[in-house]
């Protein structure tokens, strides 16, 4: 079974938010002053007051090493800067 992921780009207050399912759970990439901050939301857990997590990574190539929602460094470069 072939299952394609898709990803979502917004701006907001000058920030870039990367948004993707994976495996149950929604995960948005952002970045910011301290480095790159995933959010994480369990989908099967209710609507959207349901904060889930949150960790900081220093680089791309942090997320990742920790975070295969995202794909390779490659992908998550193109993702947050364009091809």
């Amino acid at each position: 079974m072939l299952t394609i992921q898709e990803f979502s780009t917004s701006i907001a207050n000058g920030k870039k938010y990367i948004t993707t399912i994976y495996r149950g759970s929604e995960y948005t990439l952002v970045q910011g002053a301290f480095g790159w901050t995933i959010w994480t939301r369990r989908i099967g857990y209710g609507g959207s007051t349901h904060a889930g997590s949150a960790k900081r990574f220093d680089t791309l190539a942090d997320v990742a090493k920790s975070c295969k929602a995202f794909g390779a460094a490659e992908q998550i470069i193109t993702l947050a800067y364009g091809a």
